[in-house]
């Protein structure tokens, strides 16, 4: 098959990332430079891709696959954490496009780790292996929100399980997280994992710390509260985020353990800051803390993806497989 030129397009509730992709016979083989655009600056997604297309030197190609942050179940995707409602064949028609393709960000996510080089991946725990070439791979990570997929591999086929994991029952397990829980159920009523896992979960920590500690909290917004935690210049954030880091590692042990799966990849930008912490928290000690199944946690591999851009990555990754299955379209 020859090379098939198309855009790939990452939905984030906070950022929006375009680029130019090259597939062929199922793979990715050249992924262009990316554009971020803020989502909240435009109305609908049609104006962000005028946006993007603006910036380009040249008409861009007649197909897209567009990875979002909202679960893709029928014509019409609205965001989970934005204001966007995306309908393939009305985008199909309104920007002169042969072919639109919808994933989740997640799904797009699970089969960008499935592309990914052995180099591409950071270890953070379990046995120190590439990801095994057969079996589930759980790939979940931070960002507005909390997302989760399966990536199941088998005689080299490749089949990927969009969840919606991150809405799950957050558990407690502590004084602290319990604090966090009783918070954030005054505000929310039910309490996911996502509510305290997104990237405003470090400020409920803190919080939560500042509660127990009787001191007030300096009114840091999120932005300037993540880089004190992750340079270790206050030892309070600090302190939040290793709490923070716990509790992931024990939703994501959880998520591993329903999915009997044999990996975990921790994925997205936020998750690449949080790699070189994850080691000095207690991360890796609460994703093996299941009881009979300690020994059987301790197998499964445990890393972080590093590649720069693996969501715009995966929904090409995504489009290229759907074109191997079909290349009539």
């Amino acid at each position: 098959m020859k090379p098939r030129k198309i855009v790939t397009v990452d939905i984030g509730g906070t950022h929006s990332r375009f680029a130019l992709a090259t597939i062929q016979d199922g793979s990715v083989v050249d992924l262009g430079p990316c554009r971020t655009l803020k989502t909240a600056n435009y109305q609908h997604f049609t104006d962000a891709w005028l946006a993007y297309a603006e910036q380009c030197d040249h008409p861009l190609p007649r197909a897209a696959s567009i990875a979002i942050a909202a679960p893709v179940r029928g014509p019409d995707v609205q965001m989970t954490n934005g204001s966007w409602s995306l309908n393939a064949r009305r985008l199909a028609n309104n920007l002169n496009l042969d072919r639109v393709h919808l994933c989740n960000d997640f799904g797009a996510m699970a089969y960008g780790v499935a592309a990914l080089n052995t180099t591409d991946l950071i270890a953070v725990g379990g046995p120190k292996m590439p990801l095994p070439g057969d079996g589930s791979i759980t790939v979940a990570g931070p960002g507005t929100g909390f997302g989760v997929a399966l990536l199941a591999r088998r005689d080299r086929q490749i089949t990927v399980v969009e969840t919606e994991g991150g809405h799950i029952q957050f558990a407690p397990a502590n004084e602290v997280e319990q604090l966090v829980q009783d918070h954030l159920r005054q505000r929310h009523g039910r309490v996911s994992i996502e509510r305290v896992l997104c990237g405003g979960g470090l400020r409920v920590f803190a919080s939560a710390l500042a509660q127990i500690e009787g001191q007030p909290l300096q009114a840091e917004n999120d932005s300037i509260a993540w880089v004190s935690a992750l340079s270790g210049n206050d030892p309070r954030w600090r302190n939040a985020l290793l709490h923070y880091l716990s509790a992931m590692g024990h939703a994501a042990g959880e998520l591993a353990l329903c999915h009997g799966a044999n990996a975990f990849v921790l994925v997205g930008k936020l998750a690449q800051r949080l790699a070189p912490v994850i080691a000095d928290s207690d991360f890796g000690q609460r994703f093996e803390s299941k009881g009979r199944y300690g020994d059987y946690m301790a197998q499964i591999v445990q890393a972080v993806a590093g590649h720069p851009e693996l969501g715009l990555l995966g929904a090409a990754a995504a489009f290229s497989q759907q074109i191997k299955l079909r290349p009539d379209i």
